[in-house]
């Protein structure tokens, strides 16, 4: 994910995109104390590490005021070009050659799949939710700390271990009153899932049909 500061058909067009995004938004990531990285990726075709270089140097128009980083760096920008040279079988090019620059805003922890995939986990059920559709959906809810997530349809907990996993406290529902007691017994059922993660354990998982919500207005106890 990555916030775009300039785009362009070509390195002028970018550089020239890049200049009028607003210095507000660019000068918080290029002070002194801040260290950097530039990498260069590309679409199409192939640049050898000289051009790389050359394109990197060629950004002296932004003020970068701290030292490079290569290994860890506080902020890492992408040079990111997309090539329509490349024949078609006489077509025209499905994109145009477009360059993109831009700050790295976070990227994809691929190592949460094989810790959270359904084949491991200790209750499941006939409709659990896939990690990775997990995790997106929860990503999407900006799910973090202080956030409840709630999920109407909770099922075996997929979506609500996704939201723990970020630090927000789950609360769920269901209507069949096995999966939210019972599951398969005192070490497998939804609660055993987020202790097998380390999870927080949810607020509460409740035993109710979404067509009535339990804190629908009017509610009497």
């Amino acid at each position: 994910m990555y916030e775009l500061w300039g785009e362009g058909g070509s390195y002028e067009e970018l550089k020239e995109s890049i200049l009028s995004y607003p210095d507000e938004r660019k000068l918080p990531y290029l002070d002194s104390n801040s260290t950097f990285r530039i990498t260069v990726d590309t679409f199409g075709k192939v640049i050898s590490l000289q051009e790389q270089k050359e394109l990197i140097q060629g950004f002296t128009y932004i003020p970068f005021k701290g030292k490079v980083n290569l290994r860890n760096p506080d902020h890492n920008f992408w040079l990111i070009e997309i090539d329509n040279s490349e024949g078609n079988n006489g077509l025209p090019p499905v994109v145009q050659k477009t360059m993109f620059f831009g700050r790295e805003v976070g990227v994809s922890d691929r190592k949460l799949i094989p810790t959270y995939e359904l084949k491991s986990r200790t209750y499941l059920g006939p409709t659990a939710m896939d990690a990775e559709i997990a995790f997106l959906m929860a990503n999407q809810a900006l799910a973090t700390p202080g956030k409840l997530v709630y999920d109407p349809f909770v099922g075996t907990g997929s979506i609500l271990v996704a939201a723990a996993h970020f630090g927000a406290m789950t609360m769920g529902a269901d209507i069949d009153i096995r999966v939210v007691r019972d599951g398969r017994g005192p070490d497998r059922n939804v609660w055993s899932n987020f202790k097998q993660y380390g999870l927080e354990m949810p607020v509460g998982l409740l035993r109710a049909d979404n067509n009535l919500p339990p804190w629908r207005p009017g509610l009497k106890e």
